[in-house]
């Protein structure tokens, strides 16, 4: 009897373990900054929205764009040098 109770009770944790919702993992969201010194509407190293307004430099960019995936879009133009530094992750 001892048996059929281990039994019964191991097949009802096995079922209840298969209707649970499956664990996946997701990506960090990511996000993109726009450099364009000679965008129409003007450009900003303070911007809140490079995509509205675009940075004008792009050491500017290059310091928001912290989480990795990020990425730095810059338009046709003579910019200054900057520098990436590695973070650890």
């Amino acid at each position: 009897m001892r048996k059929h109770r281990v039994a019964v009770t191991t097949a009802l944790l096995v079922c209840a373990g298969t209707v649970s919702a499956p664990i996946s993992a997701h990506a960090a969201a990511t996000s993109t900054f726009y450099v364009d010194d000679g965008a129409a509407g003007g450009c900003s190293d303070a911007t809140s929205n490079s995509s509205a307004k675009p940075y004008c430099t792009i050491q500017a960019a290059v310091n928001e764009a912290t989480a990795p995936g990020d990425t730095v879009s810059v338009a046709v133009g003579a910019y200054a040098p900057f520098t990436v530094l590695a973070r650890p992750m």
